[in-house]
């Protein structure tokens, strides 16, 4: 009786704050559960595209605020959907930078005019996920596949840095965005398993992820693991991952600092480097956290980090949640 309520639990979190709720537990026909969750994400350095990691330039930091929103609905014969969006916001913060050509400009408005500013904040609705699933194997072993689509909400795509690719200030884009502005399209598998003399979940998913104008496309996986530690807490785990198959489309040009730590006082041109503009994304990430029952609800704590990327920041994220259910 124990284990079936830790598994009633863990049916709804596993997987929870990930894209459209996934996991390999299908919800029975007429369950529905609600979640809302809060996110903060910050990151002071960032995977350049080769790989290479390195802290933002001019004391730049990163910083993502969320409000998710989230719903599964169980459906006859084995199916359950699932959609999920956010209210979010981004802030971009450095130091301006002056720089200036040779001969240096010879009056106070021509320096005026060299002023380099990147910081940028964004607000508004994020990407829309849209997801189908089927429980095709129930017990001892559990088999789930689901079918994903992202949908972009009308905020402004990513962009070069510089209208036309001509650095000049007048010409600066805003190129902090809510999200990539296109459209995904991904299929992922499940297997969970409940060890009932432990009372331990395992999940494994792993999935191909089609990204639709411009981006490479990405194989994806997953590892979750539930342990239950008292009554009303189950500790989890996991680890994420999506990797870019294949250079994507460029859409522009950007610009990095050769050596990070140059201050804005002391940054000249001669520490800027040209580079190719590319939506393509790689990661791997860890989480941890727990669930706690209180109340009749349950919340979910969880931390994550990524540790290696391309074309990447180095997150740090805090999710709140809690979800409710109903049927």
């Amino acid at each position: 009786m124990l284990a079936t309520s830790v598994l009633a639990a863990l049916v709804v979190c596993v997987g929870f704050v990930q894209s459209a709720n996934a996991t390999a537990w299908i919800l029975p026909k007429g369950k529905l559960v609600l979640g809302l969750a809060g996110d903060v994400s910050f990151a002071t350095s960032e995977f350049l595209p080769d790989g290479e990691h390195r802290d933002f330039p001019l004391h730049g930091r990163f910083e993502s605020y969320s409000l998710q929103l989230s719903g599964r609905y169980g459906l006859p014969h084995g199916f359950e959907l699932s959609v999920q969006t956010a209210i979010k916001g981004v802030v971009f913060q450095q130091d301006p930078v002056i720089l200036v050509g040779d001969p240096p400009p010879s009056t106070t408005d021509g320096y005026r005019a060299a002023v380099y500013d990147f910081s940028e904040r964004r607000l508004g609705l994020a990407d829309l996920y849209i997801a189908v699933g089927h429980q095709h194997l129930k017990a001892p072993l559990r088999i789930s596949s689901f079918l994903e689509v992202k949908l972009p909400t009308g905020y402004d795509k990513p962009q070069a840095t510089f209208r036309g690719d001509d650095p000049l200030p007048q010409n600066q884009t805003d190129d902090v965005s809510l999200g990539d502005g296109q459209l995904d399209l991904t299929y992922r598998l499940h297997l969970g398993y409940v060890f009932k003399p432990t009372l331990t979940i395992l999940e494994l998913a792993a999935g191909y992820r089609v990204r639709v104008n411009g981006p490479g496309h990405q194989v994806i996986g997953r590892f979750k693991l539930g342990q239950l530690i008292s009554r009303y807490v189950v500790l989890l785990g996991g680890v994420d991952t999506a990797l870019t198959l294949f250079s994507g489309d460029v859409i522009g040009k950007s610009f990095i600092a050769k050596d990070a730590s140059v201050p804005a006082a002391s940054f000249g041109l001669d520490n800027v480097e040209q580079r190719l503009l590319r939506l393509d994304r790689t990661f791997v990430s860890v989480s941890g956290g727990l669930i706690a029952r209180v109340a009749g609800r349950e919340w979910v704590l969880r931390v994550s980090r990524v540790l290696w990327g391309k074309n990447y920041s180095q997150l740090t994220s805090l999710t709140l949640g809690v979800l409710m259910s109903f049927g």
